[in-house]
């Protein structure tokens, strides 16, 4: 409430003065229905601020043809939005001010050090050269494994040419026809995910943890999109916990019609897409044949005898890489082109098997089943002992099982988008 002699700060230059802060400097406000805390919608520099001196007040100007709910209040007065206009700028400011507090005091923190987007280092490919009309924004499978921290330090040398294979690995089947964009994140890491069952049935959403990296992501994709992407179409794409980062930026980001207009497709592999997220998130629509755009293409691969997979989550939906149906239609291994097989760390080729397997959708599971797999010569290739994974989830191979077929995709997604 604005009392007299009120003082205020501007949330957008975080001056005191009477300073105009320009709409552009708006970081992103977030609309939420306040009983359930479900988003409604984010809008990126949705407006600017200046403080009236005089008054103490925070003074603003809506965008034009905006009509909002301001109950009680005098028209003018957005006291019910003083978190939803400068959600974004506030939420950035609590974690710099959380950190110079830290450094300070001369507390550690467990959590490694925030990539700065603005800088070449903080991704594992951002293009010199735009030489393509769509871009793709691809986010990196878990490949951090340590017990403490649990979040990767994306200094990590190791970590990072590990990243750099995998653009190859899986993104490889993006980059012939897209701009590769691919931000390094803290990551959580593999020691701290569950692999129970069905994820023990809890959130993994909702995990801090992944959190710390999911953050990351979302604030890379701003800076994408208002300083790299020149309102070009792109793709969306990801494995395991990319997958999952990919699915949460779905959600959270995507109920904007100026950002899912230029969606030509998402990718998030290797993590379950569910009835209940298409219920929720009516944006988020699962691609239903070969050629539609704005859609969302996922799938987890098993064997007919798998079971305990801890991506496979109830409710889960799928896409078949090899016939694009979402239903039990089997498709044998003739439709399949090509799996190609990938030292997933160094990005090397070791060996490609043309018509290696066919697949089909198991309806009650949403599981992804491979059929008729053909044996694989190089010893370096062990689909048998899963490690950590139960047998016959082939989790790793969501990407090498159908490589080419998905690559093709890819392809024939774009150019039907480019023709609309």
């Amino acid at each position: 409430m604005l009392l007299p002699g009120a003082h205020c700060i501007n949330p957008l230059n975080w001056k005191t003065d009477n300073s105009v802060a320009l709409a552009s400097e708006n970081l992103g406000a977030r609309f939420y229905n306040d009983a359930t805390g479900e988003l409604i919608r984010e809008v990126n520099n949705y407006c600017g601020a200046q403080i009236n001196t005089e008054a103490g007040a925070l003074t603003t100007t809506i965008p034009e043809g905006e009509e909002l709910e301001i109950g009680p209040y005098t028209e003018g007065v957005y006291h019910r939005y003083d978190y939803a206009f400068w959600y974004r700028n506030l939420q950035k400011n609590s974690g710099d001010r959380i950190n110079a507090f830290l450094n300070q005091h001369g507390i550690e923190t467990s959590i490694p050090a925030e990539p700065n987007y603005t800088m070449a280092s903080a991704w594992v490919s951002k293009p010199e050269k735009i030489d393509k009309g769509v871009d793709v924004f691809y986010v990196y499978p878990t490949i951090y494994r340590d017990e403490y921290p649990e979040n990767m330090d994306i200094f990590d040398p190791v970590l990072r040419d590990n990243a750099k294979g995998l653009l190859t690995a899986q993104a490889g089947v993006y980059s012939p026809y897209a701009n590769l964009f691919a931000p390094f994140y803290r990551q959580q890491s593999s020691f701290s995910q569950s692999m129970e069952p069905n994820n023990g049935g809890k959130d993994a959403f909702v995990d801090p943890v992944f959190l710390v990296g999911y953050r990351d992501v979302e604030r890379a994709f701003d800076y994408y999109l208002k300083y790299l992407n020149k309102d070009r179409p792109f793709i969306l794409a990801g494995h395991s916990q990319g997958g999952m980062v990919i699915l949460n930026l779905l959600r959270n980001r995507f109920n904007n019609p100026d950002i899912c207009k230029r969606l030509v497709a998402a990718y998030p592999i290797g993590y379950s897409l569910t009835i209940n997220d298409l219920n929720k998130y009516p944006w988020m629509k699962l691609a239903q044949e070969e050629t539609d755009t704005g859609v969302i293409i996922t799938f987890n691969t098993q064997g007919i005898n798998a079971e305990g997979s801890p991506v496979l989550l109830d409710g889960a939906v799928a896409v078949n890489p090899l016939n694009w149906k979402t239903d039990s239609t089997p498709a044998g291994r003739e439709d399949n082109i090509k799996a190609k097989f990938f030292n997933d760390a160094t990005g090397e080729l070791i060996e490609e098997i043309p018509h290696f397997a066919g697949a089909y959708i198991d309806e009650n599971t949403g599981a992804l089943i491979a059929t008729d797999i053909q044996p694989i010569r190089s010893k370096e290739i062990d689909i048998v002992n899963m490690g950590r994974w139960p047998t016959e989830v082939y989790h790793r191979y969501d990407y090498p099982f159908w490589y080419d077929n998905i690559k093709e995709n890819v392809k024939k997604r774009i150019d039907a988008y480019l023709k609309k």
